[in-house]
């Protein structure tokens, strides 16, 4: 959508700063890096209606007063993301389109300003338009990058906005700490000795995390274009359901929330265990409660539903996510080097499939007759774009009349699983809204049964695996030469181990070799892990799925594949 003129935007805000990077700013520098092509998650967008007869230097002039009040609006960053230059002085250009102010024309705009990711070395991480239908500024459109504001950022963004619009107030830019000032801080010895306090709190909960919480038999799609769908639940009755559970737990409504989707969750699943990766505000001390910039991190929160109530779930979500939260302030690069080590160390590759954020603000709601589930409650399903998980859900408000949105990737959670989850998910809010519900009923309250699997699907490493993905991985990295995967009997309740048998002769191969292989193959390969133990044999049998046969061919070399890690580094 071409401009039919622009809007320059001159903001003078002193000198210009460089420093490190804070954490989260890491973060995200490299997960955007990794995922160019996320549009769901790289943009958030904000369409702010001009006061009347506003003028274009009253729309640059709060521009300008945003960019001053907010460094994260006005930084570029190092190659590698580990530093940052805040511009003290310098030019914003806005386009301007002479359209009409209507919801075809914004998509237009918005569209245009999202047509191709920030390049977060050479361009402010954020781009505006105006739409000005007669050359009268209407409506302001603003896009900024993830890594200048995270969801509580840009509301502070867009109040900001506003007042400035309206010629009200103080920035809230000038009493809130500054992204600089943040990555400086955390190079001090106090927040290293916080850091590694929080990778000791990961690398326990990496040694029982399982692969995937959506290792299901993939379902075909249409074509990426229908893969992607966010279905939204509207529900009074959960609304009235989450302060009653709440105050019988003594528990918050979002560790409820954390809970029923914890339950139903891994019930689908057919794993005991539960793992979903929280996002972790971190906003708790009155520098980072009017924080713009990133300041979001993963909280890792493991729970095991077990054969009690709901009502103990929720408390130990409570606890356990209080937690993960404390330890969510992590060295990313340190974090996902660790991570990729106890992963080899156990054969998988954590998924961080299923992401849960809860983004409503708690409010009072008088509760009456409560509503029954279905009672006043809508499901709307529409299409969206790519984002790198496969289960996003986001408690957008609880009060009055509960929003629940849940994001998917329909190979692993089809539409009509979607329904059924948010459904099942008010079911069994409603129903322990009422009384203690045991959570040996899960399934006849929620309506949500355990995704079909075959008997090649079989528990190890804490997660289910698809043994033929398996044998599919070791085929491929053994390159045309003889090869089996068998299982053996489970030794404990993460389940049994799987043996792989490769035909080494004529060849260099080692144990380490076919597992560095494996682990670097492992994500193109659905349900799979790599083996437990690498047997390599001088030839192979006639019949490759005989494992006795195996045991009659001459063994040259024999292990896990796995390289011993330092004592600090496996958090021992």
């Amino acid at each position: 959508m071409n401009p039919s003129d622009t809007l320059t935007v001159d903001f003078d805000a002193g000198p210009d700063k460089e420093g490190p990077t804070s954490w989260a700013q890491l973060k995200t520098f490299h997960r955007r890096a990794r995922y160019p092509h996320d549009r769901y998650s790289s943009f958030l967008t904000h369409a702010a209606e001009l006061p009347v007869a506003t003028s274009r230097s009253g729309v640059a002039g709060a521009v300008a007063a945003l960019l001053v009040a907010h460094e994260s609006l006005r930084t570029v960053y190092a190659d590698d993301g580990r530093r940052q230059h805040v511009s003290g002085k310098g030019v914003l250009t806005l386009a301007v389109h002479d359209v009409p102010d209507d919801e075809e024309a914004r998509e237009r705009v918005v569209e245009s300003l999202t047509h191709k990711p920030f390049d977060f070395a050479r361009e402010f991480p954020l781009r505006a338009a105006v739409l000005a239908p007669g050359g009268r500024p209407a409506r302001l459109v603003v896009v900024y990058s993830h890594i200048a504001v995270d969801g509580e950022g840009l509301r502070i963004v867009i109040e900001d906005l506003h007042n400035a619009l309206a010629g009200r107030g103080e920035h809230g830019g000038s009493e809130a700490a500054q992204p600089l000032e943040l990555g400086l801080e955390q190079q001090s010895p106090a927040w290293q000795e916080r850091n590694a306090a929080a990778l000791r709190h990961w690398d326990k909960a990496m040694e029982r995390v399982p692969q995937s919480m959506l290792a299901v038999p993939v379902a075909a799609t249409g074509g990426d274009a229908d893969r992607y769908v966010c279905g939204v639940l509207e529900s009074r009755a959960v609304a009235e359901a989450l302060p009653v559970i709440a105050a019988r737990t003594r528990a918050s409504t979002s560790a409820v929330m954390l809970a029923a989707t914890a339950a139903v969750l891994a019930h689908r699943a057919g794993l005991p265990r539960c793992a979903l990766t929280a996002i972790a505000a971190n906003r708790n001390t009155p520098g980072t409660a009017r924080y713009v910039g990133t300041i979001s991190q993963d909280a890792l929160i493991l729970l095991t539903p077990g054969d009690g109530t709901f009502d103990a779930l929720v408390r130990r979500a409570w606890a356990g996510s209080l937690a993960a939260y404390q330890h969510s302030q992590v060295h990313p690069l340190e974090l996902w080097d660790r991570m990729e080590k106890a992963g080899s160390r156990r054969g998988i590759r954590f998924a961080r499939d299923c992401v849960f954020n809860d983004r409503s603000v708690p409010g009072g709601v008088e509760v009456g007759d409560q509503a029954a589930p279905g009672e006043g409650s809508t499901i709307r399903v529409d299409r969206a774009t790519f984002m790198p998980v496969r289960f996003f859900l986001r408690v957008v408000r609880t009060d009055g009349t509960a929003e629940i949105a849940l994001w998917c990737d329909t190979r692993y959670l089809p539409e009509p699983d979607l329904r059924a989850f948010l459904t099942g998910m008010e079911r069994l809010l409603v129903a322990a809204a009422k009384e203690e519900v045991p959570l040996g009923r899960l399934e006849e309250i929620s309506g949500v049964v355990p995704v079909p699997r075959g008997p090649q699907w079989q528990r190890i490493a804490a997660s289910l695996v698809d043994v033929d993905a398996v044998r599919g991985l070791v085929e491929a990295v053994a390159r045309g030469h003889g090869s089996a995967v068998f299982v053996t009997e489970a030794a404990d309740p993460d389940g049994g181990e799987l043996v792989a048998y490769v035909d080494a002769s004529g060849t260099s191969l080692t144990p380490q070799a076919l597992h560095l292989a494996c682990m670097a193959a492992l994500p193109g390969f659905d349900g799979a892990i790599a083996p437990t133990r690498y047997v390599l044999c001088d030839g192979a049998p006639r019949d490759t799925a005989d494992e006795a046969a195996w045991l009659s061919v001459p063994v040259t070399s024999t292990g896990d594949g796995r390289a011993l890690a330092p004592a600090s580094e496996t958090g021992e």
